[in-house]
């Protein structure tokens, strides 16, 4: 008998693939790979969201810059992803740095200002700013950026 909590988890895995050679015996149940969920707008207005890529040399410029830019209602939300290491060539030169990413939520129309205001707080000479556009995205989260960029 297994425990109360395994019982409800042993069906997710019905039809599944074994694989066997697991230690202390038995075979290891492997999950089928799950679905894609894809999340569309549905919404009757689309919103133009854009997500933006810049890198910082340390946590503390990227702190900065995600709280100027969120405070100051450039962007909706920055993720602050700390681990990246950057090889690049710079000056005929190629360098390896540890850095900060920051991903940036924000809307089309409030991209340029968001990207001038980066800049201006940004250390480097020449910050990474490439923004992108979602091809697809969940319509609350994409009205939510909307809402927060939009001046107070």
């Amino acid at each position: 008998m297994l425990p109360r909590w395994r019982q409800s988890w042993v069906p997710a895995f019905a039809g599944t693939t074994v694989v066997s050679g697991r230690r202390g015996g038995g075979p290891l149940p492997m999950p089928a790979p799950p679905h894609r969920l894809k999340l569309r707008v549905f919404s009757g207005t689309p919103v133009d969201a854009r997500l933006a890529f810049c890198t910082c040399p340390d946590a503390d410029t990227a702190s900065r810059i995600a709280r100027a830019l969120v405070d100051e209602r450039l962007a909706a939300c920055v993720n602050t992803v700390a681990g990246i290491v950057s090889t690049y060539r710079w000056n005929g030169e190629v360098h390896v740095d540890d850095e900060v990413l920051l991903l940036i939520k924000t809307t089309a129309d409030r991209l340029d200002a968001m990207q001038a205001r980066l800049i201006a707080l940004h250390p480097y000479a020449v910050p990474e700013v490439l923004a992108i556009e979602p091809a697809e995205g969940s319509a609350p989260y994409l009205a939510w950026i909307e809402r927060e960029t939009r001046p107070a």
